[in-house]
């Protein structure tokens, strides 16, 4: 338990409690004392600032000059009496409005830009703007200005005064207007003014001295002059300025100047006098200078002019000799005064060559006749001549020459002729090549006329066997005998159509670029000889004789070259042979010639026939040609033969060519590489006589025809009939597929290529998914090459060409 402080203690506690108190009271009586002379000091200054106040209001708003106070935004916070009776605006009038509502549009822009300034540096001086008044009009005034912050330092309000410096502004116009007229009547005046002060230093320099003197007004005034014209110590000039500056009489000075800086030299006449101010005394001097320069140096002045003249001839013929072009001046006897080296290199001479000369001389009497007459022509009338102009040159080479001619007249009434010339001679080589390809075009075309024109003769007249005797044929009362001939014409008319079309096919291919070659070993000792039992009974109906020539032994004659395109060219060659030869002898063959390193087979068609003119030995080459020969002897043909011969001959790396005279024969050459068979390995299939997996050539088959066309379908059927036991028909290759798998024991088909809904290649592919040894033979219309191959890829094992031959396709069967 806390023990209880003794009486003593709490004596001793409560004493020093007492004297805690004595203390505060004596701080708290000390404090207020100072409180209260603080209080009056405050009053006082009240008192002070409130008297302050009044002055400073009594004064604000009866200063003389016109107060503003805005804010950030331009807004009016408050202005004074003075600007209040300026403006002739009431007070509430004015306050929170914008300042610049009180301005012109112009100067309201200005305060729009400077403001921002004006915050930002915290002063303006001098600013002057166009105020409105109330009443509508305008006056100038200049502002001055500061910013007033708050206690942070930011901007609060600004503090700026106007005052009207209108009245300023119009004697400074005034001013401003009688200077600029007195220095424009300086300005302007014919002649120099110099206006010299007290201290005889220039104060006024015109226009008429810079150009006179080439030294600008700045570089001259406050200089003394002998600084900056040093010829003037000693010239009289200076001495007058010294007269005129004590207000005596004066003297007219003539003298030379020599101004080194600017090279301007010359002569002048110098008159000075007094400068007067308004009130009369003597403020300086003022001098006129006119230019006498002409005068004194017209001698110099045509030195120059003649330099300057032979400068410019210098320069003109440096740019005469750096035209393309020949370019040339003569005088009005056609000689020469003036060429470039254009012109020298052309006509291959110098310029001492040909000057003073008329160039008749060095060319021949026809081409001087028509330069000079042109020359004349020009000459007399003035009229521009542009011509086409022949020149041998001196290498005998004749060019060709666009000339241009024109008279020009000097001041003395001489003529003189100008001439250019542009060498076109390879724009008219181009010109006469261009005319031979539209020449040749537009024979191409009348060839292709003439051609179609002949092909509808030559379709048409087959076209007229088949159908005419086909109609024959319907007489039931007609004899055997009879009708196997009729027979016989609708068969030679219609191998007669299929050599038109099989023409007309590989010409299309030749000329569209789809031939290519296919290199193969070949005999050309069979080939020959295989033409040789073809043509012979045709022949030797014609009681010609028939002679084939083989150099070559058999086992050395194979060699390397496309043998469809050789049989081609020989078939063509020997039958155009046949086709004209009535009587005499037909022999073909070759011969083994060397041509440089390597070796070629030359063969040749040599015929008694009607012959060839000289002219047409080259055209008979050209596509559709025989269509433009007039006399065709009722010779049978499309024209197309030899062309494709050519071509053919062309791809096999030859040339052909003829030698014929009408009514004694013709012999046609053409040359193929003698490439041997060493370089070759033969993996292509002969189709033709191939023996198809039939099991006995006396057993009767089950027979698919796949055609679409119902007179070959009939035509199948007829002459397969005594070959098989059954026949299918299907009419494309879907029905064809469903047949095969139906009858699954068919021994043949029948495929034809292009058929609607599904074609032969497709069909061919869907059967040999399912049956491998059934036999197709392809039958197509197309004959290209490239045919045997497609349809054996697909499947096939083999194919034949329309138009059938029905013993063909019967020996293809057995």
């Amino acid at each position: 338990m806390k023990t209880q402080p003794t009486y003593e203690e709490l004596q001793i506690q409560l004493s020093e409690l007492q004297k805690l108190y004595n203390n505060l009271q004596l701080e708290f009586d000390l404090q207020i004392k100072q409180n209260e002379k603080r209080t009056k000091e405050l009053l006082k200054a009240k008192e002070h600032a409130e008297e302050n106040e009044k002055r400073f209001k009594l004064l604000y708003d009866n200063a003389p000059l016109s107060y503003q106070s805005l804010d950030n935004t331009t807004r009016i916070i408050d202005v004074n009496n003075t600007w209040l009776e300026t403006m002739g605006y009431e007070r509430e009038e004015v306050i929170g409005r914008y300042f610049r509502e009180f301005m012109t549009p112009k100067s309201a822009e200005l305060i729009k830009e400077r403001f921002p300034t004006f915050i930002k540096n915290g002063e303006i001086h001098n600013y002057e703007f166009e105020m409105v008044r109330k009443d509508g009009t305008h006056f100038m005034v200049s502002y001055e200005g500061k910013i007033g912050c708050d206690e942070f330092g930011q901007f609060h309000h600004t503090h700026c005064i106007f005052s009207d410096i209108t009245h300023r502004k119009q004697v400074e116009e005034k001013l401003n207007e009688a200077n600029e007229f007195n220095q424009q009547v300086i300005n302007s005046a014919q002649e120099g003014f110099v206006v010299y002060n007290l201290n005889k230093k220039y104060i006024g320099w015109n226009p008429y001295m810079e150009e006179l003197t080439g030294i600008k007004a700045a570089d001259v005034l406050g200089k003394n002059p002998t600084k900056v014209f040093p010829f003037l110590e000693g010239s009289g000039i200076l001495a007058n300025v010294e007269k005129a500056l004590k207000g005596l009489k004066t003297d007219i000075v003539e003298t030379s100047f020599n101004i080194t800086t600017t090279n301007k030299k010359g002569w002048v006449v110098d008159r000075i006098a007094p400068l007067y101010n308004h009130k009369g005394k003597i403020i300086g001097a003022i001098s006129t200078v006119n230019d006498i320069t002409a005068q004194k140096i017209a001698a110099l002045e045509l030195v120059k002019a003649k330099e300057k003249a032979e400068q410019s001839e210098k320069y003109l013929y440096t740019i005469i000799n750096n035209i393309a072009d020949p370019v040339f001046v003569k005088d009005d006897e056609s000689r020469m005064l003036v060429v470039n080296d254009a012109f020298c290199k052309l006509f291959q001479c110098s310029k001492n060559d040909v000057i003073g000369k008329t160039l008749a001389e060095d060319v021949s009497l026809e081409e001087r006749k028509n330069f000079l007459k042109i020359d004349k022509q020009v000459l007399m009338s003035g009229i521009e001549s542009i011509n086409e102009e022949p020149f041998t040159l001196g290498d005998n080479e004749t060019r060709t020459l666009l000339t241009s001619k024109k008279r020009f007249i000097n001041d003395n009434g001489d003529k003189f002729l100008v001439g250019v010339s542009h060498d076109i001679t390879s724009l008219k080589i181009i010109e006469n090549d261009l005319k031979i390809a539209k020449e040749k075009a537009e024979q191409s075309d009348q060839l292709k006329s003439a051609f179609l024109a002949n092909m509808s003769h030559e379709i048409r007249t087959p076209m007229n066997g088949i159908l005419g005797f086909s109609e024959l044929l319907k007489n039931p009362e007609l004899s055997g005998e009879k009708q196997q001939q009729y027979i016989h014409v609708i068969e030679k008319s219609g191998a007669r159509m299929l050599n038109i079309i099989n023409d007309i096919i590989d010409i299309s291919k030749i000329e569209s670029g789809l031939i290519e070659l296919d290199l193969k070993e070949l005999n050309i000792n069979e080939q020959l000889e295989d033409i040789y039992t073809f043509f012979k009974p045709e022949v030797e109906k014609k009681s010609v004789q028939f002679l084939c020539n083989k150099p070559l032994p058999l086992e050395a004659a194979i060699i390397k070259t496309d043998k469809e395109k050789m049989y081609a060219i020989l078939t063509n060659l020997v039958k155009n042979a046949v086709k004209f030869t009535d009587k005499g002898c037909i022999e073909f063959g070759y011969l083994i010639k060397n041509e440089g390193k390597n070796s070629v087979l030359e063969f040749y068609v040599k015929d008694t026939g009607i012959g060839i003119s000289k002219n047409r030995l080259d055209a008979i080459f050209e596509r559709f040609i025989q269509a433009d020969i007039t006399d065709k002897m009722a010779h049978q043909g499309a024209g197309l033969g030899l062309a494709i011969s050519k071509a053919y001959v062309k791809m096999l790396g030859g040339k052909i060519w003829v030698s014929s005279e009408q009514k004694t024969g013709s012999t046609f050459y053409f040359t193929i590489p003698f490439k041997t068979k060493d370089t070759i390995t033969n993996t292509a299939t002969e189709l033709k006589g191939i023996k198809l997996n039939t099991t006995n050539s006396s057993e009767k088959l089950k027979i698919l025809i796949v055609e679409d066309d119902e007179a070959s379908d009939m035509l199948l059927s007829i002459a397969i009939k005594d070959l098989a036991k059954e026949i299918i028909h299907a009419k494309n290759g879907i029905e064809a597929v469903e047949a095969c798998k139906k009858h699954e024991d068919i021994d043949i088909i029948l495929m034809d290529i292009q058929m609607p809904v599904m074609d032969g290649y497709e069909a061919t592919k869907q059967i040999r998914k399912f049956n491998k040894k059934v036999q197709i033979i392809a039958q197509t219309a197309f004959a290209l090459e490239g045919d045997m191959e497609k349809v054996m890829a697909v499947g096939c094992n083999n194919y034949i060409t329309k138009p059938i031959k029905v013993s063909e396709l019967k020996q293809m069967i057995k």
